[in-house]
């Protein structure tokens, strides 16, 4: 116990130091809860799906019956680094999905595409956030959990 005990006094003393509330930090509240599958919500400072340039995101799980998928959304300072995020990510999709669509008409900029790991994919740019769901083909279900993440988002300030 001598330097276990020693570890965790010294944690202690650090985490009463920082001056950060407890618990999960407030993004991932934007997440629904229907379907979330339990602890499965993550940051990731880098490397979004897999994507260098994409930085500074939130990914949780979701089960639905038999049907599995995610949602992400990524946060940036300004709406301009957010829609440069999502022309990455589009023009990724471009080069290695399949039928990808832009749906000019919608509020947001949003396309559809067809990812050979994930399945079906919708993204869309709200404000300063990018976010999208993967694997879920229930259009209606999309753009449920799409008008929820982004009204959450907004109520903390984050699009």
């Amino acid at each position: 116990t001598g330097a276990a005990g020693k570890l965790e006094k010294l944690a202690r003393a650090v985490a009463g130091r920082l001056d950060v509330a407890p618990g999960m930090p407030e993004e991932l509240e934007a997440f629904p809860t229907e379907g979330l599958i339990d602890k499965s919500q993550r940051y990731l400072a880098r490397d979004v799906l897999g994507h260098a340039e994409l930085k500074n995101g939130f990914t949780a799980d979701y089960k639905r019956g038999d049907e599995e998928f995610k949602i992400f959304f990524i946060l940036h300072d300004d709406p301009d680094k957010a829609q440069r995020s999502f022309n990455i990510y589009r023009e990724f999709m471009e080069k290695y999905g399949k039928n990808v669509e832009s749906h000019t008409g919608a509020e947001a900029p949003l396309f559809t595409a067809e990812d050979s790991y994930y399945g079906r994919v919708v993204a869309m740019q709200s404000g300063k956030a990018v976010l999208g769901i993967l694997g879920l083909d229930d259009s209606e279900l999309v753009n449920k959990y799409l008008q929820k993440i982004t009204t959450m988002l907004s109520r903390q300030g984050m699009v």
